[in-house]
């Protein structure tokens, strides 16, 4: 097992790619601490220890990390307010790598308002686990191309098999599209950015059940 989660960790950090920031490997000269990479890379390693060690009947797979989010964390569908949170449901301990923020991203803030519908802690990952950003605008987000797809794939496959996963949910279409074309059986669901919210919430809502979050 803790072979399997180095073998994904030195996946994610040997990663180079042009405006992509590696949050295993870069550092951020204007938010980061000086070891924000190895801060990142040890929340990243006990996030995934922690998975390995339990079942995960859903996994919940989005698009890549954000600059308010992943980049900062190192863990999937996160952000800084949210590390108190997701230690908590995960066991584990995790810490802030950034001097600046903390910084709340809107599509991890969606998904963990459903924390308490989680009979246990839900498998996160991305399609594309690092930060991709547009020429020139490192704090800024775009969608990873076909190319970077394709290193995205192989770690994402390899973090499924580790895991007892009995149902994947997709947030969006980039990532529905992705693990059809993996073979991968799963159900879709609209991400909540760009006006997606209800569609978001009604959702999760009809998958996990329980009380309904969608309203006030």
């Amino acid at each position: 097992m803790m072979d399997d989660v180095e073998q994904i960790v030195r996946m994610l950090r040997r990663y180079r790619g042009e405006n992509v920031f590696n949050p295993y490997r870069d550092r951020c000269a204007t938010h980061d601490l000086s070891y924000a990479a190895r801060i990142r890379t040890e929340n990243l390693r006990r996030y995934l220890t922690s998975l390995a060690a339990r079942s995960h009947p859903v996994a919940i797979v989005g698009r890549d990390l954000g600059y308010r989010g992943g980049r900062r964390t190192g863990l999937p569908l996160s952000d800084e307010t949210l590390l108190p949170l997701i230690g908590a449901r995960y066991g584990i301990e995790l810490a802030r790598a950034c001097n600046t923020g903390p910084l709340v991203e809107r599509t991890a803030q969606e998904l963990w308002r459903f924390a308490e519908c989680f009979e246990s802690a839900p498998l996160l990952w991305n399609v594309f686990p690092w930060h991709p950003h547009r020429p020139g605008e490192p704090l800024s987000n775009r969608p990873h191309t076909a190319a970077e797809a394709r290193a995205g794939r192989d770690v994402l496959r390899r973090v499924l098999d580790l895991h007892d996963v009995r149902v994947v949910i997709a947030l969006g279409r980039v990532a529905q599209a992705t693990l059809a074309s993996m073979g991968v059986g799963h159900i879709p669901i609209r991400h909540p950015s760009h006006g997606g919210q209800t569609e978001f919430r009604t959702g999760m809502t009809a998958v996990f059940g329980g009380r309904d979050l969608s309203g006030s």
